[in-house]
């Protein structure tokens, strides 16, 4: 039997919806990863059940990891949320003699794509969660709920900061993904040095809201007309 190509695809999923597996498709070639969906079609024509219905999401081999830790992501956000584990003690290091090379998946390093989809799709600080700035994280989680609740309560401007939040949250976790891959994260200390700059973004966006959606609303020139125009005496 011939060896198995790195470019061979095989399986990520196999699933029933077609909802899902059109949004999972367009999230993997968003992040540049090959795939091939079988059965799709036939599942929106028929609306077939059973074994035979099945969708699958077929990845290159190459891929394979990185497409399976980016559905993770996406579909779990406790494993976002995952506690970092201790770090191994660098070769030499401490009391013990032989001490053991570090493995290569030392640090546990993370993904920017992973990142910034979390952010845009997740929100809520998902972004810094997954680069392990927990405390950016927490932050940008409250504010955005304070900016859902006052949209949802009527209160507008208060929403108006939320988009401005998860984009500081989708740009903020690559350069946090980075110090984290480096070894050299932002301290506790050091992110809450940086909670008054999350809060300008903020004010920012309750401040830009109403001008960015006043310059994104075309208005009607004859219905601008109608209102002007006195109407007739009788």
């Amino acid at each position: 039997m011939p060896p198995m190509s790195a470019d061979e695809f095989v399986t990520l999923e196999a699933l029933h919806d077609p909802t899902r597996a059109a949004m999972l498709e367009e999230i993997l070639r968003e992040a540049g990863i090959p795939v091939h969906v079988l059965g799709l079609e036939q599942r929106r024509l028929f609306a077939t059940v059973g074994a035979t219905s099945l969708i699958q999401l077929r990845v290159p081999r190459s891929h394979l990891a990185e497409a399976e830790e980016l559905v993770q992501a996406i579909e779990a956000p406790d494993a976002v949320l995952e506690p970092v584990a201790p770090p191994e003690p660098p070769p030499g290091a401490g009391p013990y003699r032989g001490a053991t090379e570090p493995r290569e998946d030392y640090g546990d390093p993370r993904l920017k794509r992973v990142s910034f989809f979390c952010a845009l799709l997740l929100t809520f600080g998902t972004g810094h969660f997954y680069a392990r700035e927990k405390n950016t994280g927490w932050l940008l989680l409250l504010l955005e709920a304070v900016g859902f609740a006052g949209a949802f309560l009527g209160m507008p401007r208060l929403g108006a900061a939320v988009p401005a939040l998860i984009l500081y949250d989708a740009f903020g976790s690559l350069g946090a993904v980075d110090r984290f891959n480096a070894g050299a994260p932002r301290s506790e200390v050091a992110q809450l040095k940086r909670a008054p700059l999350v809060l300008a973004v903020a004010a920012l966006g309750v401040f830009l809201g109403p001008h960015v959606d006043a310059l994104l609303t075309v208005e009607d020139p004859a219905a601008e007309a109608a209102e002007t125009t006195p109407a007739p005496a009788r």
